[in-house]
């Protein structure tokens, strides 16, 4: 039995008792973080993402909207974290690429179709790419302290550095949202093949290793890093001019799409001190 497949039960428990107990629709749940990248250790926990629907009822309350969840279960093995729908169109509209890495996640576990695959169909006519290149490197230029650990560095870090980078020059080539997967846009990447080669084979060691095991990088490795690190902090300085602002479709289809969600789905009869009422928000909190 594979990981995937003793975590996968628990997973799915987890995931009806958010559904009934908030009395919400789930409409995309995906593995994000190292597992939904390429690259996971033998330690890895799962970090579980999803958009979700409430009734029409929680849209028309006064007041703020609760529209994060979060929590830990099994140990902190199962990493739970979610947003409203209105809060993740909001974000979409302004090209969240944190959104759109979940949108493309190759681990899905539930999602409904007509929501996910337009979503996913708009990333193209929402991307900004000055913004992926200032999202990317910002995450680089986050873990640049870690540079200066060469050559001996923790794993886990070591892609923390590589993945944005490789992200940013994808953005610069194709102008389009990078892949999720690290290894689409790092095999097409301008590192050696001899790089290439060596993160590799510490990919597949990852899989078996605690990701906090420190590993010796090559002098030559260390060097193109950080080669790449300095072309791609000035490319991300100048692709403004580059590239400049898409026009977007703007909030119509986003709208749209709203609407329909929130008035197409029927939801768990359960109100706020837990009686039978139809299409009310259960209040639960987890």
């Amino acid at each position: 039995m594979s990981e995937l497949e003793f975590w996968l039960p628990k997973i799915n428990a987890s995931l009806d008792t958010l559904e009934k107990e908030l009395g919400i629709r789930l409409l995309h749940v995906c593995e994000s973080g190292s597992r939904a990248w390429g690259f996971p250790s033998a330690d890895s926990d799962f970090d579980v993402r999803f958009l979700y629907a409430q009734p029409l009822a929680g849209y028309l309350r006064l007041g703020r909207l609760k529209d994060t969840r979060e929590w830990f279960d099994a140990n902190g093995m199962l990493d739970f974290s979610g947003w409203d729908v209105k809060k993740a169109l909001e974000l979409f509209m302004a090209c969240n690429l944190s959104l759109n890495e979940h949108l493309r996640s190759p681990l899905v576990y539930r999602e409904q179709p007509s929501f996910s695959e337009a979503l996913r169909a708009l990333i193209p006519d929402y991307f900004q790419p000055v913004k992926g290149m200032f999202h990317y490197f910002s995450s680089a230029q986050h873990n640049e302290e870690l540079l200066k650990d060469f050559p001996s560095i923790k794993i886990k870090k070591l892609f923390y550095i590589l993945r944005p980078l490789s992200a940013c020059e994808w953005i610069w080539e194709n102008g389009t949202m990078p892949p999720t997967e690290f290894l689409s846009h790092w095999n097409a990447s301008s590192f050696s093949s001899g790089v290439k080669e060596m993160i590799g084979s510490l990919i597949e060691s990852k899989k078996t290793t605690n990701e906090r095991n420190p590993v010796a990088i090559p002098e030559a490795v260390c060097r193109e890093v950080r080669e790449m690190f300095h072309l791609m902090e000035e490319r991300t300085t100048t692709a403004a001019q580059r590239f400049g602002k898409r026009k977007t479709p703007g909030a119509e289809p986003l709208e749209a799409l709203f609407q329909h969600l929130v008035t197409g789905f029927t939801f768990p009869e359960r109100d706020i001190c837990g009686n039978s009422n139809e299409n009310e928000y259960s209040g639960y909190s987890f």
